[in-house]
């Protein structure tokens, strides 16, 4: 099971570069010392660069698939399936050691759906990670949480087998409990264990990643499961990185934010 099987694939392993300086600031004006600051002129910026990554192909799971292939029936109590489908989607997020790197005193990752009268409707039944799940910190720190075949994510969770689960890609694994049940185990690192997300029962989410004691750098895995009308052919999906840091001003906090990029969840 180390492979997607006949879910929709990733075309390419591609990358989206995300280069963050003043000119994605909110207020620009926070990044010159006091001293140099006027509010009448242009500012004089030191460009200091933040150097990102976003994976341009989400790896997208079908549970109800996944769960037939492993010979199961569904349970009579789930027949949402009937005019629906529930996709577990995994978006990969990198911060590169470049730049003013070791500024970054949180990471954010936005992700809209298309809502307009004639769009598909998307509704966000779970995002993952929280803080609210149990981490084990060891010589890595993990998230791990249960996901039943209905979208939802508890803490209850059993360890994945190493020989059995499905590469997410960003330390992501993905894995059928048992047998006897409609759960998945999923586990990936975490950069820090401080992590908070919005945007359940909506069309667009978002995840703060915040510092912890070690800087924040490295790969990231952001997942959730989406509710969709069934057998839908194609899906696209709008996403932006944003980080915070401090500016020469001391304690006053710069926003940084990245455009938009569309991502094809599968065509």
């Amino acid at each position: 099971m180390n492979h997607i099987s006949d879910n929709k694939k990733p075309l390419e392993p591609d990358l989206i570069q995300v280069e963050l300086t003043s000119v994605n600031a909110v207020d620009k004006f926070l990044l010159v010392p006091l001293e140099k600051a006027n509010l009448g002129e242009e500012p004089d910026i030191e460009n200091e660069h933040f150097s990102l990554r976003l994976g341009s192909r989400p790896i997208c799971i079908n549970l109800l698939d996944l769960f037939l292939k492993q010979s199961q029936s569904v349970p009579a109590s789930l027949n949402i399936f009937d005019q629906y489908d529930i996709w577990l989607i995994n978006y990969g997020v990198s911060i590169i050691k470049t730049g003013g790197w070791q500024k970054i005193k949180q990471l954010g990752l936005e992700i809209s759906f298309p809502s307009g009268p004639d769009d598909i409707r998307v509704t966000i039944i779970s995002n993952m990670p929280t803080t609210s799940f149990k981490t084990f910190a060891g010589a890595e720190l993990v998230f791990k949480a249960n996901l039943e075949l209905n979208g939802q994510a508890s803490s209850k969770m059993e360890d994945i087998k190493l020989d059995q689960f499905i590469d997410l890609g960003y330390s992501g694994k993905l894995s059928l409990t048992n047998k006897s049940s409609a759960n998945f185990s999923l586990q990936f690192n975490l950069l820090s264990p401080q992590v908070v997300s919005t945007g359940i029962g909506d069309n667009h989410s978002e995840w703060i990643v915040y510092r912890d004691q070690a800087p924040l750098l490295g790969d990231q895995l952001f997942s959730q499961t989406i509710l969709i009308p069934k057998d839908i052919d194609s899906l696209k999906v709008k996403a932006r990185i944003n980080c915070l840091i401090t500016g020469p001003m001391g304690s006053f906090p710069v926003k940084l934010a990245g455009e938009w990029n569309e991502l094809t969840l599968w065509e």
